[in-house]
């Protein structure tokens, strides 16, 4: 489809825009009325690196939870009955809790303030993941630096990323 019928074709859709068609287009697209640059061929690149990083750092947890239950004898939907089990099942479960804040905290961070800097410190919040989990499967009480140090850079992300989206604006 050429860029003109594109355009045509998404007007014609009451102005809105898939993220697709986003990253198919070269130049500025009505969105709800107002026209806005469609985005580079190379979009947030480093932040898309760090996001999946992180997934699939994720995944990892969730499969070792799986070898687990089978290892340790703990049968779904039960969580508990077996502590190296449950040291496995918490490295999963908090890492789905530290996710809610880190991939949107991630994103924006990486549109207002920078794509690169966003992938450097989601790299270092995958990282700080895996010495959390290497931490707590050793001993509970041995997960601290990697616990702060995840929370920290979720934090730096949250507020570079609030900072970034209200200086800049939309």
């Amino acid at each position: 489809m050429a860029r003109a019928d594109k355009h045509r074709s998404l007007h014609k859709h009451g102005g809105s825009v898939t993220f697709l068609a986003c990253l198919n287009v070269t130049r500025r697209l009505p969105i709800n009325g107002y026209h806005h640059h469609a985005l580079p061929e190379k979009f947030m690149r480093f932040t898309i690196l760090a996001t999946f990083a992180a997934l699939l750092t994720y995944c990892w947890f969730l499969l070792k939870v799986g070898q687990a239950r089978r290892k340790f004898g703990v049968e779904a939907p039960k969580t508990t009955g077996n502590a190296d089990f449950e040291r496995i099942f918490r490295v999963q479960q908090n890492t789905v809790e530290q996710m809610v804040l880190f991939l949107p905290s991630l994103w924006i961070f990486g549109f207002y303030v920078s794509d690169m800097l966003a992938g450097l410190l989601g790299l270092g919040w995958t990282a700080a993941r895996a010495l959390y989990a290497s931490e707590y499967y050793a001993d509970a009480k041995t997960r601290g630096p990697g616990a702060a140090l995840t929370f920290l850079i979720g934090l730096v992300l949250l507020v570079g990323g609030t900072l970034g989206a209200l200086i800049k604006g939309v």
